[in-house]
């Protein structure tokens, strides 16, 4: 392996001072696998990091609680969640099982999802939370808040006009963008539109 060869050329180089083959391998299996909370540790970025993820998951959950009452349901597409894949995926799964058109709904929410995460992925800028980019933060947050004033309004415009579809879409890209921004933002460290990785994070803390 590349990295065993430098470290036996450095190895060499050091006339056997050094790390050999066993002592690096000893010390790579050693290392924590455990979430990093750098950013959490930060006397500068915590406030921010804390405040923001809160704000965003209080708003996740009243767009997918409105989802979920039917608020951007139309005919053949049933109320549906928009801010999590796994459940999405349950419900159409059931839904093709039972040959009921209700599917479409939650198929809908995830091509939403998987779209916004994707547009925030390619966006967001490289690397860690970096203080001086916070413009690029805020023009991703401030899609977002237009896809869901979007979602809204298609809702309001939609009798008999077509849109029946769109609304769920746009709600549901808006969260998938917004928790892709903060899964890269954080290295996966805050999520703000579902609950089971940071359960899974509570658990290994």
């Amino acid at each position: 392996m590349p990295e065993r060869a430098a470290i036996g050329r450095e190895t060499a180089a050091d006339g056997g001072e050094g790390l050999d083959v066993t002592e690096w391998d000893t010390r790579k299996s050693s290392v924590a696998r455990r979430p990093s909370f750098t950013l959490l540790a930060s006397e500068d970025l915590s406030p921010l990091v804390l405040r923001t993820a809160f704000v965003l998951a209080a708003c996740a959950g009243c767009t997918n609680a409105a989802a979920m009452l039917g608020a951007f349901s139309a005919p053949g597409i049933g109320a549906t969640g928009v801010t999590h894949v796994t459940g999405s995926l349950t419900k159409m799964g059931m839904g093709v099982a039972d040959h009921d058109r209700a599917h479409s709904a939650p198929a809908l929410a995830i091509l939403g999802y998987v779209s916004g995460a994707a547009a925030a992925g390619a966006s967001a800028p490289p690397g860690l939370l970096d203080l001086d980019r916070l413009r690029d933060y805020a023009a991703i947050l401030f899609a977002t808040a237009l896809l869901l004033a979007g979602a809204a309004g298609l809702q309001e415009l939609d009798h008999g006009h077509g849109f029946g579809f769109l609304p769920v879409v746009a709600a549901a890209a808006a969260c998938g963008a917004q928790n892709g921004l903060a899964t890269a933002a954080t290295s996966s460290i805050v999520r703000t539109t579902h609950m089971t990785g940071m359960a899974t994070d509570v658990g290994l803390i």
